[in-house]
């Protein structure tokens, strides 16, 4: 009986811990709205490093990193150059929403892991054209 509630514990401790959101996920604090960026963008203050991690759109000032499939923390933060692990980056994508997009995980994950202390995403909504592009928010030209 004891072994059967333990193993019963066990795996349910595995299967919440293979299904858990990522933290950003519903978590505000460790997420930047485009109105919030925008702002910062167009006034030149405050503004994070932004990583572009899809393949969608440029945000004025973005770091294109591209897709994530296949990349390397080293790759990520080769595009860095140097930035201080406190100074705040978000990083975005633009492909779909948040809760679905592999890029963004894979790479807020890994920055975080490796020991960059202030990381947001962007939440865009739906999408990069929808979030960003259609409100006139700044892009590169």
């Amino acid at each position: 009986m004891k072994n059967t509630v333990l193993l019963f514990m066990l795996s349910m401790a595995l299967c919440n811990s293979l299904f858990a959101q990522t933290p950003y996920v519903g978590n505000k604090k460790l997420q930047m709205t485009p109105a919030t960026l925008n702002l910062r963008i167009t006034q030149n203050k405050d503004v994070p490093v932004i990583l572009n991690v899809g393949g969608v759109g440029e945000i004025k000032g973005s770091i294109e990193v591209g897709v994530m499939k296949g990349k390397s923390f080293s790759d990520l933060v080769s595009k860095l150059n140097g930035v201080s692990k406190s100074k705040e980056i978000v990083v975005y994508c633009g492909c779909c929403t948040l809760e679905n997009c592999v890029n963004v995980e894979t790479a807020f994950n890994m920055l975080k892991q490796n020991g960059y202390t202030n990381v947001k995403t962007l939440n865009l909504g739906e999408s990069y054209h929808s979030g960003w592009l259609v409100k006139g928010y700044p892009v590169e030209k």
